[in-house]
């Protein structure tokens, strides 16, 4: 079976770690870097089975309104020629709108008439099919459940939490709290900030690692920060092999995104055996529980605080992350891919 996943970014975790695994069961997964005009080497070069459609808004989001119109009409006009074709679509959904709120009412229709096109659907767990349901209107008996994979193929993890610790200039003795990823504004570091600053531990260290969206929001960060020299900003690109460095020298993991609906950082820090700060949103609430770590009510304004301060007093952080890695072992690639090539064959409903 020959599969074009589309659209496609070098060194993407999950589509490589899925393409992977779906080769491993026969499946010639091709991952071509073309996003607007794929119609005529869909059809006259890689002619696949299926189409694997991942983050759509990258198809026809742009600064210009105008140009994302135009677009997005040539994507869902291709879009109808491959499902007319009898190419199968197949299109999993990582968030309901892009993350930068672009467009939202393009991007919201675009989703809707793909929810249509598409033979299945695929999101990552079952609040997650609700999700989907109510916001493109769609049958849950078209959407299956198939849950997101860990990274723990993805990332080397043999660096000691000592040597981390000595690499990154932190205190051994401190407790660090993680806050690692893409720097976005959905991500609510600030608010993360501002509770922190409350923390009165001197011991307490606020890690932040990753790439900031614009050079203006890490400036804006880095004046909410202020003059907490707890607070660490590590702003920047961080190779693969230095992603072992951030978690192995941190002692929980938090997140505080504002709005989410597939929790793959979560499960990044639960593949390297960290407990987790994250507040109780989309799939988190399904695999997070108090066992391993510290879920929280997003409405709670008490809820991120309580989190930051029962992490500090707990004693149970490496029996949390014991159970947060043998979790994340379950969400097997192997057996990820056999459910999606099940959906890639024909009808049916996998969960």
């Amino acid at each position: 079976m020959r599969v074009v996943f589309l659209p496609y970014g070098e060194g993407n975790p999950y589509l490589d770690l899925l393409a992977s695994a779906l080769e491993h069961k026969g499946c010639n997964v091709l991952r071509p870097r073309i996003n607007t005009f794929f119609l005529w080497p869909l059809w006259f070069r890689w002619q696949p089975d299926v189409l694997h459609l991942h983050w759509l808004h990258v198809f026809y989001i742009s600064s210009s309104p105008a140009v994302s119109l135009v677009k997005a009409l040539v994507f869902l006009t291709q879009l109808i020629a491959v499902r007319l074709s009898g190419t199968r679509i197949i299109w999993t959904v990582h968030n309901l709108i892009n993350h930068e709120k672009q467009l939202v009412r393009l991007d919201t229709f675009c989703s809707a008439i793909v929810a249509r096109l598409a033979n299945r659907v695929i999101v990552h767990c079952q609040s997650a099919l609700g999700a989907a349901e109510k916001a493109f209107r769609m049958s849950g008996i078209k959407i299956s459940v198939i849950p997101h994979g860990n990274h723990i193929r993805w990332y080397p993890q043999f660096i000691s939490g000592q040597e981390a610790r000595q690499k990154l200039g932190l205190p051994p003795d401190s407790m660090v709290f993680l806050a690692f990823g893409g720097i976005h504004p959905y991500k609510g570091l600030e608010r993360l900030f501002d509770c922190f600053h409350a923390l009165p531990d001197p011991r307490a260290r606020l890690l932040v690692a990753g790439q900031p969206a614009t050079t203006a929001y890490s400036q804006h960060l880095r004046l909410h920060a202020g003059t907490d020299s707890r607070i660490l900003l590590h702003f920047g690109f961080i190779p693969d092999n230095d992603v072992q460095l951030y978690f192995s020298a941190c002692d929980v993991a938090v997140f505080t995104f504002t709005e989410i609906l597939t929790s793959a950082s979560v499960i990044l820090a639960m593949s390297f055996s960290r407990p987790v700060i994250a507040p109780i949103a989309g799939c988190v609430g399904e695999i997070l529980s108090p066992r391993g770590g510290f879920p929280y009510d997003p409405s709670d304004e008490k809820g991120l605080p309580k989190a930051l301060d029962s992490a500090l007093r707990s004693d149970r952080l490496r029996d949390m992350g014991t159970r947060n890695r043998r979790l994340a072992e379950s969400f097997d690639w192997d057996l990820i891919a056999e459910k999606t090539v099940q959906i890639y064959h024909g009808p049916g409903k996998t969960a």
